[in-house]
């Protein structure tokens, strides 16, 4: 039974990786939601009790219930591929969780995981250089770069300091020639909390020696790269640019608000109601909210919300439990709440975007494992 059910992960894995990877629309991406969603849906109703006096596991069948009804009132309005899509964070994350509870001794294969996203984001990367079709470039481009980002947290399952250091220099390189400046923004937070974990457990002298040369790379390849004066550029000008639009968008959301009716405000105007609703009113390009908070309030209500806030709350608090316990997976998990964190307010990653879909799966993971008592040094 153990190995069946492990067999059943790795298909759940094989899925989520094809979905965050693939950068055209195919048939086996809305085949694979499927898949997700609904042998998710039967392993989570089969195995409830896993989530007895769990509050993060509970908050996320809330959080999926609550899109459930959403997307009820959004009927005719959304279609089954969309219902699907909504769903694809908790489902994952509560498959993952569960998973790891029965079987917490799987934990040392998510690092493999982590290599495999690696090589399949470089793969998109090595495309991008040959790629002559703009539109085809430009989801590369993102594709690669928010990729990159969120393999960053398996990387710290590893436990050598220089096998860390050597991925995460090859992330690094990835994102400055994706330039994607939000992805490089969460990368230096992501150093930063590398450095704040292992100087807490005393290791000051190494995180030192490798934080510097994490930057010295990074100063290189700056000062030294047309790529990197490319992204430098990119940098100066998020003020002049609103990032890239996002200050139009958030006030775009806050003006299409004002027109919702009662329940609009509870249950949202729709799944992607964002999109079609900001080209009917402002002429503006078929885009989401580029803010998880503005498009969960818009689309699925402020009952989502409130859920999803809670969700970051209680994340954030099992960072500072983990980082007081001194456990081996602080790191980590860490890791994942700040390319979440990050993620949520510069791109729509819980809502629209499926690059992160592997990072669910480990964040359901490590929480699993940590509520276990695995990694207590």
């Amino acid at each position: 039974m153990r190995l069946l059910e492990f067999i059943y992960y790795l298909s759940i894995l094989f899925a989520a990786a094809l979905k965050s990877f693939a950068v055209s629309k195919i048939p086996i991406q809305e085949i694979t939601a499927e898949y997700i969603i609904y042998s998710g849906l039967l392993y989570i109703f089969f195995n409830y009790q896993q989530l007895y006096k769990k509050k993060l596991m509970y908050t996320m069948v809330g959080y999926a219930v609550v899109l459930m009804i959403s997307a009820f009132f959004a009927i005719p309005n959304i279609t089954l591929l969309q219902f699907n899509n909504s769903l694809l964070f908790p489902i994952l994350f509560l498959i993952s969780a569960i998973f790891f509870y029965r079987q917490p001794d799987k934990v040392s294969y998510m690092k493999y995981v982590g290599i495999v996203g690696l090589v399949l984001a470089y793969f998109n990367l090595v495309r991008l250089s040959t790629e002559a079709n703009l539109r085809t470039t430009v989801t590369l481009q993102n594709n690669a770069g928010n990729t990159l980002v969120a393999i960053s947290p398996f990387i710290f399952l590893w436990r050598k300091d220089h096998i860390r250091i050597i991925l995460l220099v090859v992330i690094l390189l990835g994102c400055l020639v994706a330039l994607k400046r939000s992805g490089f923004i969460i990368f230096i937070l992501i150093c930063l909390g590398y450095i704040t974990v292992r100087t807490h457990k005393g290791i000051f002298s190494r995180s030192i020696i490798y934080s510097s040369l994490i930057l010295m790379i990074l100063w290189v390849v700056l000062v030294n790269n047309e790529d990197g004066v490319l992204l430098m550029d990119r940098l100066e000008n998020a003020a002049e640019d609103g990032g890239s639009g996002r200050d139009d968008l958030i006030e775009h959301t806050f003006h299409l608000l004002s027109y919702n009716d009662f329940s609009d405000w509870f249950f949202g105007s729709g799944y992607e109601s964002f999109r079609v609703d900001n080209w009917k009113y402002f002429n503006r390009l078929n885009t989401c909210a580029h803010n998880d908070y503005c498009e969960i309030l818009y689309g699925a209500g402020a009952i989502a919300l409130i859920y999803f806030i809670s969700i970051m709350v209680q994340l954030w608090k099992r960072v500072v439990v983990l980082y007081k316990q001194y456990n081996k997976y602080t790191l980590s998990f860490l890791s994942c709440f700040i390319v979440l964190f990050g993620a949520s307010m510069f791109v729509c990653s819980f809502v629209h975007i499926w690059y992160y879909m592997l990072l669910y799966c480990l964040l359901g993971c490590l929480y699993s494992v940590t509520l276990s008592g695995y990694g207590k040094d």
